[in-house]
Formats: C-alpha cells, structure tokens, sequence
C-alpha cells in the first residue's frame, strides 16, 4: 500500500477513530485501526466488541491495499511526520 494524503487530515482521521479502538482485548485486531486504500481515498475503521467508528479522507492512492495496525503505534508516528 503506498497512499499520500494531508498529514492533518490523516491526523485528525486517527484522532477520531482511535476513540472506538479497545486499548487491551482479548482478539489482538480489536486493538488496531483497519486501513483500506482504494481509489482515490484512505478508509479509516476502529472498532470495539460494541463501537465502531469509520471515516475515509481523499489520498492519491499509487498502490492499494489493507492493513490492520496497532492505533497507538500509528497514532504515534502520524504525530511525528513533519
């Protein structure tokens, strides 16, 4: 997957879905954020056994793909992007 987007769309887009995103379960995916790249726009989905938040920002998609990552570790490295 290889996407470019705005950081603070991308930023903002984290901060949202991170909210449904359970911080410590039982199923290792429950604790990631799903991040799907289609077209012309990043999907963002978090959820939890009984939340679940989805959003989608415009990126220029160059390859798609999905991946599940841990929130906190990819909230942390969007935070740090110049």
């Amino acid at each position: 997957m290889r996407i470019y987007c705005d950081r603070q769309a991308l930023a903002e887009a984290v901060n949202n879905v991170q909210r449904a995103v359970a911080s410590k379960s039982a199923l290792p995916a429950l604790e990631g954020i799903l991040l799907r790249a289609s077209g012309s726009s990043l999907f963002l989905a978090g959820y939890d056994m009984e939340l679940g938040i989805t959003t989608a920002i415009e990126a220029q998609v160059k390859q798609a793909g999905d991946i599940v990552l841990s929130v906190k570790l990819f909230g942390d490295i969007v935070r740090a992007m110049s």
